[in-house]
Formats: C-alpha cells, sequence, structure tokens
C-alpha cells in the first residue's frame, strides 16, 4: 500500500508539474511529497523528474512510467467504485419497458415484491408491444419477447417459452381433437393477425419430420394473445399461444393442450439493457429480480406437462 500511496503523490506531482501545488491538493506536505518521489526514484533506479527551483518535468523514463501509473490508478479507482456502487442500496428512478401480455401476466403481479424489497426504488412502467430504443429514450432495461436485433445492447436470457396449441374440452367434445396439424383444416382455428404487416402469424410445429409452420386463419382472427385464450376457453375454436399465455387456464381446467407431439419452441424471453463499465444499483437489482421471477424452466412451463393433465 505504501508503493501505491507513491505513484498517487507522483501522478499528481506529474499532472500539476508541482510539487507543492500536488502537496496540498493531497493534503502532505511538500517535502513529504518529495521524499517520497525520491524513495520511488531510488527504488526503480531511475530519476523521474527535473527538477528546478520554480517547477518540475518528467524524463523520457518518467513520462513511459506516468502513463503506466494513471491507468493503473483509473483501474484501481473503478474497482473502488464499482464495490461501492454494489454495495450501495438501490435507488432513484427506474424506467423499465415489458410486453403487455407477459407484462400483465407474470411481471405486474410480482412487482409488489420488488418495490417492497426496495423502497427507495421509484419504478416507471411501460407495457407496450413494440421494440423499444433504450438509449434514445432512456429507458433503463426493458423484457423482450423474441430476438434480440439491436446490436447496440446487452441480452441476458432468462428462458425460452413454447408455443402451445389448446382448445376448450367443451369444443373437443363437440368437434373432436386433431391428431396432426393436418387435422388442423377440419376445425375453427383462432389465428393471431399482425394489422401492421397485414397477415396472420404461421403456426409452428416440430415432428419426426423436424420443424415446419402451416399458415392458419379462421372465421375469428385476432392480435391479441390474452383475447385468443378467453375466445378459445369459451370453446370459440383452437388456438396456438405462447405457453405463458395459455398457462392458467390450462392449470384450472379450461384449456386442455393439444398436438403435444407436435409442440414447437418459442421465442426466447430476455431482459435487455445498455452495456457500462458499472451498472447502476437499481438496474442490476432489476436484473436479479427478472432472473429469479423467470428461471431457466420457469413456472409456467409445468402446466405443459402430460403428468400435470393426468393429475387433473
Amino acid at each position: 500500500m505504501q508503493n501505491f500511496n507513491a505513484l498517487a503523490v507522483f501522478v499528481a506531482v506529474a499532472e500539476r508539474n508541482s510539487i507543492s501545488v500536488a502537496a496540498k491538493r493531497l493534503g502532505i506536505s511538500a517535502s513529504g511529497a518529495s521524499k517520497s518521489i525520491a524513495r520511488l526514484e531510488e527504488r526503480l533506479g531511475v530519476r523521474l523528474l527535473n527538477r528546478t527551483t520554480r517547477n518540475v518535468s518528467l524524463t523520457s523514463e518518467g513520462s513511459l512510467f506516468f502513463d503506466r501509473c494513471r491507468l493503473i490508478l483509473a483501474e484501481v479507482k473503478e474497482a473502488e467504485d464499482a464495490l461501492t456502487q454494489a454495495r450501495a442500496a438501490p435507488s432513484g428512478k427506474l424506467v423499465v419497458q415489458v410486453p403487455i401480455g407477459f407484462g400483465k401476466l407474470i411481471v405486474v403481479p410480482a412487482l409488489p415484491k420488488f418495490i417492497a424489497q426496495y423502497p427507495g426504488v421509484t419504478l416507471d412502467l411501460e407495457l407496450a408491444d413494440r421494440m423499444p430504443d433504450l438509449s434514445r429514450e432512456r429507458i433503463d432495461a426493458a423484457v423482450r419477447v423474441g430476438a434480440v436485433t439491436d446490436a447496440r445492447v446487452v441480452a441476458k436470457k432468462l428462458c425460452r417459452t413454447k408455443f402451445v396449441t389448446c382448445a376448450s374440452p367443451g369444443y373437443l367434445r363437440r368437434h373432436g381433437e386433431p391428431r396432426t396439424p393436418a387435422d388442423l383444416t377440419h376445425h375453427r382455428c383462432l389465428a393471431y393477425v399482425d394489422p401492421q404487416a397485414g397477415r396472420y402469424r404461421d403456426w409452428e410445429f416440430t415432428g419426426s419430420e423436424g420443424s415446419f409452420a402451416i399458415g392458419v386463419s379462421g372465421q375469428l382472427n385476432i392480435n391479441n394473445g390474452e383475447a385468443l385464450v378467453e375466445v378459445a376457453k369459451a370453446g370459440g375454436g383452437i388456438a396456438t399461444v405462447a405457453s405463458f399465455i395459455a398457462a392458467d387456464a390450462i392449470a384450472r381446467g379450461k384449456l386442455r393442450v393439444i398436438l403435444r407431439d407436435y409442440m414447437s419452441e418459442g421465442p426466447e424471453i430476455s431482459v435487455i439493457y445498455m452495456p457500462a463499465r458499472h451498472i447502476s444499483a437499481r438496474v442490476r437489482a432489476f436484473i436479479d429480480f427478472m432472473s429469479k421471477l423467470v428461471p431457466p424452466d420457469p413456472p409456467w412451463a409445468r402446466a405443459l406437462s402430460p403428468r400435470a393433465a393426468t393429475a387433473r
């Protein structure tokens, strides 16, 4: 530590070209600063400073040593700041954006626990189905359901969801249960419509022949997964939605998973944030919160297991 202090004195003197000014800045005597540098020079076996009665200047060896010392001190300062920040209680405003469906069903119900755990944080939550520009919009973090295409952000993967095809028990009693995706042509299918793209989302399946998609639309098509689940629960037809949207209805027996042998992987769920040398305590708290809330094997996946269906 004594050697480290000598480096700090040397850098301060070199930056100000004055032993007395640097000593005053450091809160030590000028003679103490001069002796510290003299001992440093003696230990290194080189002269670091040219001294005159008016000022000091770096020697060629001192100039090389100065550049390295300044980098070392900067790294130590960053390490100290990171430790202080890690120990600090999260506080201040936290702006977060979350997709509507995932937010309402998964994130929002858990937020009272988050704000109780971090009373110093003020959370501003936006529910929106869009990819935000975190830097331009000054959003601290966002949850993304789907591929992250913005190379400027850091994406921490939480889990991968699945697409599930389901219908109400009443619908299946009246119309029978399709055994293969090809059988869907004889059923009332409830498609997800994208008004901006002007098309219906394909239903994706995975079978013995690999992954494939089929175009599906019906008499009723909606641009919201929760609404599709409500219609399916009412016996209006068959829907394919992300597993977290249908999980509660499946667990309650309101919907039944069909075409289990063709169940396909769905989009990844990630929490994204801007890269930084040191993430603020409140952003780190939200990332950790989401990691615990959405583990790689999330709770809603249990409703999809055949064992869960048998238990009902």
